[in-house]
């Protein structure tokens, strides 16, 4: 998958979503204004014509990028490992829970971070009953759809699980602005802005990533529409391992991200 076709699959999904939405209102009138002839049931499709509005602008500004978007030529992209990049771009698929996708700077698929329960009947389950009856257990992909890891957030920890073995990331302190994990005895603090995304990792009070909004690349430039797309940046030398472990870190993140 590409930047452009990633655009134009989540303009059809938004677009399905503000269809669907429709379906209760009209429902809801039949019932209200001929059968009950109560004018106050219209009151109880307002949430659902909201948020069909609401999806029909996205699916607007989707179509929109797929047309503005220059598609990537497979002979300029970079297929190598998803963990050998020290700089992807961030986006989210409108799904019942996380699909986290992780392109290159030429609008190239990496790999993604994705549920691994999903299951159409999600898309109906409020999301607070939805994380009591659902493990979040996610999985990391490479552009070839191989697994690459296994992600199962916890109450206060994170499970990693690899070819080999399992580790855990621990909390240790949570704020609103920050969180403190525990990881091979070796501490992690992840800072984060409450006005718009800035997020800063440490391992040991030293500088190892970090995801922010507005600052594409400029190879970027005729590939990415959206401005505001995260960009997560790795400091130079940072281990494999420590990649992973930090994509974990962002999965508990952003684990309610479009969803």
């Amino acid at each position: 998958m590409n930047i452009q076709q990633y655009y134009r699959k989540s303009a059809s999904i938004s677009l399905n979503a503000s269809l669907v939405s429709l379906i209760p209102s009209f429902f809801l009138l039949i019932y209200g204004l001929i059968l009950k002839q109560d004018e106050r049931m219209v009151l109880l499709c307002l949430p659902f014509l909201i948020y069909s509005f609401i999806c029909y602008q996205i699916y607007l500004i989707n179509d929109k990028r797929v047309g503005g978007s220059v598609k990537a030529q497979e002979s300029d992209c970079d297929f190598s490992n998803l963990l050998k990049h020290n700089q992807v771009l961030i986006t989210f698929l409108p799904a019942p829970s996380l699909r986290m996708l992780i392109f290159n700077t030429k609008g190239q698929m990496l790999g993604e971070i994705r549920d691994m329960n999903w299951q159409r009947i999600r898309w109906f389950v409020p999301y607070m009953i939805d994380r009591i009856l659902f493990e979040r257990s996610y999985g990391l992909f490479d552009e070839s759809g191989q697994l690459k890891a296994k992600i199962i957030i916890q109450k206060n920890n994170i499970a990693l699980a690899g070819n080999r073995s399992t580790q855990q990331i621990k909390l240790l302190r949570r704020t609103h602005a920050e969180y403190d994990f525990s990881h091979e005895g070796r501490r992690i603090c992840v800072k984060r802005s409450m006005l718009f995304t800035d997020i800063k990792l440490s391992i040991g009070g030293l500088g190892y990533a970090r995801v922010r909004k507005g600052l594409l690349p400029k190879e970027c430039v005729g590939q990415i529409q959206d401005p505001n797309t995260p960009v997560l940046s790795f400091e130079e030398g940072v281990k494999a391992k420590d990649k992973l472990m930090i994509y974990a870190i962002l999965a508990k993140l952003f684990h309610h991200s479009n969803h």
